[in-house]
């Protein structure tokens, strides 16, 4: 009786979405062209967006693979990587050796990763039909979480966080190994580039799919629950009462 009572004094707070994160109502082309000060780079194109940092965890090198792979035969398609050129791989060199290089837009600061106000990124968001994931683990998933907020469907790896957050509204890629990490021995979950370049294909031709999970999307996360202001007001409840 004692476990039931401490069970329910239980709660479950997510990670806060800034009020800065919402669709933004202006043709696409319009948008990609503010973002990139004026280049058509990415106009009439199908992008996706990968936004997390180039270290092991995150695994760029699948996310550019499965770009690779989905990529050929399809002249109206991008890859945006937002983040840092040089890190655990060197971009450039793989999106070379890929023949990736024409469709490929990187957003960098060089070894650091690129830090820019909620506004830019809310544009960046907004000007990217789909975000990717293609880390070895999560504990939240920010950059996905923050790309969904605005409608916009995700392809995450079947694995800790995005498993759970992306269920009902995501693709999920299923987890093709596992991953020792030499200098802390946790274990982490790989994608192959194969699955996750299927996925992004059944997105890309599937219209009904897209406009499917948008909605989910931003039904979940547009929400006022996973706003700073209501889990603020939460933690208030918690804490005086």
């Amino acid at each position: 009786e004692e476990a039931v009572k401490q069970v329910a004094k239980l709660t479950v707070l997510p990670r806060g979405i800034n009020h800065a994160f919402a669709p933004i109502d202006e043709p696409v082309n319009a948008l990609r062209e503010r973002m990139t000060g004026g280049s058509i780079f990415l106009n009439d194109s199908f992008v996706f967006l990968n936004a997390y940092p180039n270290t092991l965890t995150s695994r760029l090198d699948v996310t550019m693979e499965a770009f690779a792979i989905f990529a050929k035969d399809k002249p109206n398609v991008r890859l945006w990587l937002h983040t840092n050129g040089d890190g655990h791989i060197n971009i450039f060199d793989l999106a070379e050796r890929l023949n990736i290089g024409d469709k490929l837009g990187v957003h960098t600061s060089g070894k650091d990763f690129p830090d820019e106000p909620d506004e830019e990124m809310n544009l960046l968001y907004n000007a990217c039909d789909a975000g990717l994931n293609s880390s070895m683990g999560e504990s939240w998933g920010n950059f996905n979480v923050l790309h969904a907020s605005v409608g916009k469907p995700q392809i995450v790896p079947a694995h800790s966080a995005c498993s759970e957050l992306f269920e009902r509204c995501g693709i999920m890629v299923p987890i093709s190994a596992k991953f020792t990490f030499d200098d802390s021995m946790a274990i982490g979950s790989l994608i192959s580039p194969q699955n996750m370049a299927k996925e992004m294909d059944k997105l890309y031709k599937g219209k009904a799919t897209y406009k499917k999970l948008a909605a989910a999307s931003l039904k979940k996360f547009g929400t006022e629950r996973y706003k700073w202001i209501s889990i603020a007001k939460v933690w208030k409840k918690i804490l005086t009462e």
